[in-house]
């Protein structure tokens, strides 16, 4: 892969291995609709090698619903020309042409991958699919009518998978192994082992029964901490020490069958989930059939009309034929004790779907195509790395239950409701091996068409994006969407597929009401660019909001958008105030910022607002949908402890991808659920490469950043000893000291000083350190003369003797060198050749002291839980006595006017490779992981986890983006954010989450908010929906809010409160004050209100008549009448 930084969250997910296939594979998409250009769009920003896009369509309005690519400008135009250029723009890295050639053999043999988007007509698609089995071309076929998606995948009857489900590989330490038939393994950690039958595992470290070392073996899992593992007999005896040793799971490669399109139209196998069961699967399947042959049938009529109430009536006619002649074919093979017949009929035809289907089966809208475009995109990837398990091998999705308007069957037929063309050339089928049409013929189509609007009165600005939208929702509804104000916050993947969408939607045109208000801070990079579809190399260093807005307004100038390019926080709240909020529909976010989605939930809770949430981990992906009075906020959100994973294949590979966990669990415990490592682990007995990465950054932090920074305030602030007073002591030395070295004589004038330093860094960190833990616990120490002390997590450590022709040597020298010379501005040669030979003439020059052990130096460990050098601890007097001292000795400050340092922020998300930065954390880690025998790491792996950086996928943003839009659909149609909502309204919504690596997909119905009793004799409750709101009275007084609580409530108030801000204590309160508005005292006390702050919130303690302890809302004071 080229670019590492452009692909970096792709490569986090994917790893090395299944990263360097991906820009190898070339990839035929045949069929440019909607869905065709999302999964374009998808597969070229993941640096495949080529996208050949084959279409013999032209752009009609039809396309204007759901290409983002596209605009009426390109009515009549090839549609693959048409978007070829703006695709080539979004990555430099893949090849991208366009064709209309016959879809010979010879043709296909040039690509590695075939997907199929624009056509449904099985009799066409067998063959193509023959062709492909024949070429070693694997196939994928994708559909979207409507609300409906459907997904199918053949990558042939031998298809090798590498890894099924992308999870990290598990590791659990042994502490016994038993001799015998079979050996029984003991883990020693304390959330067990996790391994599950069948796992096989490889064994290290082991002592005494040496014969596993390095061997695998299949395991049986007994209970959650023992396994046996077959024979050991005739091993030797199990030894306790060191270790224990190690079992690491082993990831063997599996071979998958498919079957062909034509066998699997017979037998097929669905994945099912909420959104299409197993009965649903096979309706839509067998409503596929039928549209299919519909097309077959009229197709053959050139250039065939069939009006809507025409196509419904045939549609339910000739599915009844068909399922009646399916099933007749059944039972006769069954009697005559056959097994290939076509088994796929049902008992019963659902004429609902089939009457809905009939009705929108013409239309695509763009969150359908952004939802099956996004697992298409990944089906792909799949095929091109062999990671994770492909759909196997049908996979429908049906959203029109609780998305379509509840009377939609009949709604009258819409003004702008065209009638179907049966007619290849238009889309509805592709025609395989048809000759090119003309340009000739393509011009009279062009002017038919316009000519047909012409005759209707339609205007074209009408036609042209939403009749599709408004053939599935509405007028009404489509209207409200225009109308709709929304915020988006932050700029990442999510929120550009997001804005894709509802600028095909039209949210936010209307040009009295509607708007969309973006902010993100941040400016572009080169990181940006895999997920952020909307940048290109372009765009580098601009404003993300603006420049997502004018790309918007390109596509659909329409739509009515704001920037403001801050960051959307407390300090930002003079921008962002109560009028800003008040006058909003809705909110989105996919921040990966815990932070920022509790403020923007506290928000929604707080102005009554619909907020959707949605996060990002590599393959999986969150949704949430926080609507008032009717779902729990995010804050008060956790996902049920037994939800089972509700999406599943019904083959037998489900048992090889079954997780303990819910997958909501899994997503929820990876985001949230941080272990603390403790500080004797981080510092003297790291056992985990986490633990040697983590202990890297703190060393960065502490030179690079944290002491020089204090070091540069010293300088400049001449109140700065005043900001130590709180510090503990040792901090306090430690600190003086740094600022003493960093000043005197470990202040470097030329690079040649900087090496000196990262030499000296070295020796300290990996030799001196380690070597001071050695004698103070030598390899044989005891327990109280009892047990082993280097035992179990402790692993005895060993030196390292610095050499400069090691590559990891070097690259730390060189690295802290750099970062050294950063902080103080010394320039250095960027020739790599000349940098190391200057490091080693100076390394050879340089005198390192023999490092002398402390006989009395401690370390904490984890029997005891002593600081380190406890005994050295000195009174309150003595300390003051040692601080002045470090004062008087460290250099005046009037020597150092106008010399400035610069701390280097550690910054690994948006950051060159180049800067040193992860040059110093990987080199570092691994170093240390050597002195303690702990397996290196690779580069991406360690930026991953020192950064804390999630993975992330074009992918998954897609089908997030789509959701969203989905739910929103929902809210405009159900949702009054004023008033209360029923159980009826709450089950329409769906929060989802989702692993496209297995793949499974979990739609739940959202948690009702929690009710709270107002006291322990009261029956009423309230959620934290409710407010008490004061409308009326700006100028209210602490003695009339008193007075207003005792006669409305009879509740006695005892103390109010905004924030953290104590406003009123009843047991301390200054008579004077009582009379004070209660908005004045708040900006008296703690300047507690915004300018156009409309409300005040108060958080009351009061008591009721029986002096029980209350309970109550939120109270918003208006300020404002």
């Amino acid at each position: 892969m080229k670019n590492t930084e452009r692909y970096f969250k792709q490569l986090v997910e994917f790893g090395n291995v299944a990263m360097k296939k991906i820009p190898n594979q070339s990839i035929l998409i045949v069929g440019m609709n909607g869905l065709g250009s999302e999964i374009a769009k998808n597969l070229v920003l993941s640096g495949v090698k080529k996208v050949t896009l084959w279409d013999q369509e032209i752009v009609t309005t039809n396309d204007l619903s759901c290409q983002f690519f596209l605009t009426e400008k390109d009515l009549g135009c090839k549609r693959n020309e048409k978007l070829l250029g703006k695709l080539k723009t979004l990555n430099s890295d893949v090849a991208v042409d366009a064709s209309d050639s016959e879809l010979t053999n010879k043709f296909l043999k040039g690509y590695e991958i075939l997907i199929n988007c624009d056509n449904c007509d099985f009799e066409e698609l067998i063959p193509l699919n023959e062709r492909c089995r024949e070429c070693g071309v694997k196939f994928v076929h994708c559909d979207t009518r409507g609300l409906f998606g459907s997904l199918f995948c053949d990558f042939g009857s031998s298809y090798r998978i590498e890894d099924l489900d992308g999870k990290k590989v598990l590791t659990t330490r042994i502490s016994e192994i038993t001799r015998s038939n079979p050996g029984v393994v003991t883990n020693s950690m304390d959330e067990g082992h996790k391994f599950q039958d069948g796992d096989w595992i490889e064994f290290r470290e082991v002592l005494g029964m040496t014969e596993l070392n390095g061997t695998q073996r299949q395991i049986k899992v007994i209970d959650n901490y023992t396994f046996s593992i077959g024979d050991t007999s005739n091993f030797s005896e199990y030894r306790i020490g060191g270790s224990g040793g190690y079992c690491t799971q082993v990831k063997l490669p599996f071979v998958e069958s498919h079957l062909s399109l034509k066998e699997s139209l017979k037998n097929p196998e669905f994945n099912i989930s909420e959104m299409s069961t197993k009965e649903n699967s096979k309706q839509l399947l067998l409503i596929y059939k039928t549209w299919s042959k519909i097309l077959n049938l009229n197709s053959k009529k050139l250039n065939s009309t069939l009006k809507f109430s025409e196509l419904e009536k045939q549609f339910v006619k000739e599915i009844y034929h068909l399922n009646n002649e399916l099933k007749d074919k059944y039972l006769e093979s069954q009697k005559n004790n056959e097994q290939s017949s076509d088994s796929i009929f049902v008992d019963n035809i659902n004429e609902n779907l089939v009457k809905i289907f009939s009705k929108i089966c013409n239309t695509q809208i763009s969150p359908l195509t952004s939802i099956i475009g996004g697992i298409a995109s990944q089906e792909i990837l799949k095929a091109c790395t062999g990671k994770y398990t492909p759909i196997k091998q049908w996979l429908f999705l049906d959203f029109s239950k609780d998305t379509l308007p509840e009377n939609f069957l009949t709604m009258p037929i819409n003004d702008f409701q065209s009638d179907l063309i049966i007619n290849k050339k238009m889309g509805m089928g592709m025609g395989m091996g048809m000759e090119i049409e003309k340009e000739k013929e393509k011009e009279i189509e062009i002017e038919k068409e316009k000519e047909t609007q012409k005759e209707k009165g339609i205007e074209k600005k009408q036609i042209s994006r939403y009749h599709s939208y408004i053939q599935i929702f509405g007028k009404e509804n489509q209207e409200k969407i225009h109308s709709l104000k929304y915020f988006l916050v932050g700029l990442g993947g999510y929120s550009c597929e997001l804005l894709k969408n509802w600028s095909l939607m039209g949210l936010g045109q209307s040009k009295n009401n509607g708007m969309i208000h973006l902010s993100d801070y941040q400016k572009i990079t080169n990181y940006n660019l895999y997920l952020q579809f909307l940048f290109n190399n372009n765009d580098l260093n601009q404003y993300k909001d603006i420049t997502a807005a004018n790309k918007i307004k390109q596509n659909n100038p329409n739509i009515n958008i704001k920037t403001y390019s801050k960051k959307v926080e407390k300090q930002s709240e003079n921008i962002f105030n109560s009028k800003f909020y008040e006058n909003l529909d809705g909110m989105c976010n996919c921040s990966e910022k815990n932070d920022l989605k509790l403020y923007l939930d506290k928000n929604s809770t707080f102005y009554k607002i619909p907020f959707i949430n949605s996060q990002i981990i590599g393959t999986k992906g969150k949704l949430q949908v926080v609507i008032p009075y009717l779902t729990t906020s995010l804050s008060l959100y956790k996902p049920a402890e037994s939800t089972a994973v509700s999406t599943k294949t019904e083959s037998d590979l489900s048992s090889r991808t079954k997780s303990k966990e819910s997958i909501e669990s899994r997503f929820y415990s990876n985001t949230e659920n941080k272990k603390t490592i403790p500080h004797c682990t981080l510092h003297n007995f790291p056992h985990e490469i986490d633990h040697t990465i983590l202990f890297s950054t703190m060393v960065y932090k502490e030179n690079f950043d944290e002491q020089i920074s204090q070091t540069y305030q010293y300088i400049e602030n001449e109140d700065y000893f005043e900001t130590l007073e709180d510090k503990p002591y040792g901090i306090i030395i430690q600190t003086l000291e740094s600022i003493k070295n960093n000043l005197g004589e470990g202040r470097p004038f030329d690079f040649t000083d900087c090496i000196k330093w990262g030499r000296k860094l070295f020796q300290e960190l990996f030799y001196n350190k380690i070597s001071q833990l050695m004698y103070t616990y030598p390899e044989n120490s005891k327990i109280n003369n009892e047990s082993d002390f280097w035992l179990g997590k402790k692993r005895f450590p060993s030196l390292i003797d610095f050499n400069l022709e090691n590559e990891l040597h070097y690259q730390f020298l060189i690295s802290a060198a750099k970062l050294r010379a950063k902080n103080y501005q010394i320039s250095y040669s960027q020739d790599k050749q000349q940098l190391f030979d200057q490091c080693k003439k100076t390394i050879s020059n340089l005198v390192i002291p023999k490092f002398v052990p402390k006989d009395d130096m401690k370390f904490q460990t984890e029997e005891d839980n002593n600081n380190e050098n406890e005994d050295n601890e000195l009174d309150l007097e003595e300390e003051d006595e040692q601080i002045e001292k470090m004062i008087n000795k460290l250099p005046k400050r009037s020597e150092y006017s106008g010399f400035k340092l610069f701390p280097q922020n550690l910054e690994l998300v948006n950051n060159d490779d180049e800067n040193a930065q992860i040059d110093f954390i990987y080199s570092c880690s691994n170093l240390r992981a050597i002195n303690y025998r702990i397996k290196n790491e690779n580069k991406t792996d360690i930026k991953q986890i020192a950064g804390e950086i999630n993975p992330g996928l074009i992918t998954t943003a897609s089908i997030l983006a789509g959701l969203s839009c989905l739910e929103t659909y929902k809210i405009i149609q159900n949702i009054n954010r004023n008033e209360k909502q029923d159980e009826k309204t709450l089950k329409k919504m769906n929060n989802c989450c989702f692993d496209l690596s297995l793949p499974v997909f979990h739609f739940s119905t959202p948690l009702a908010p929690i009710k709270t009793k107002y006291s322990k004799d009261s029956e009423k409750t309230f959620t934290n929906w409710d407010t008490i709101d004061i409308l009326e009275q700006p100028q209210i007084s602490i003695n009339q809010f008193i007075k207003y609580f005792k006669e409305k409530f009879n509740y006695q108030v005892l103390m109010l409160t905004v924030g953290n801000t104590l406003l009123y204590n009843s047991f301390s309160a200054k008579e004077e004050e009582l009379e004070i508005p209660i908005k004045d005292l708040a900006i008296q006390i703690g300047d507690l209100i915004q300018p156009q702050q409309t409300y005040l919130p108060i958080i009351a303690m009061c008591t009721d008549s029986n002096d029980n302890d209350v309970d109550l809302p939120l109270i918003r004071l208006k300020l404002i009448n």
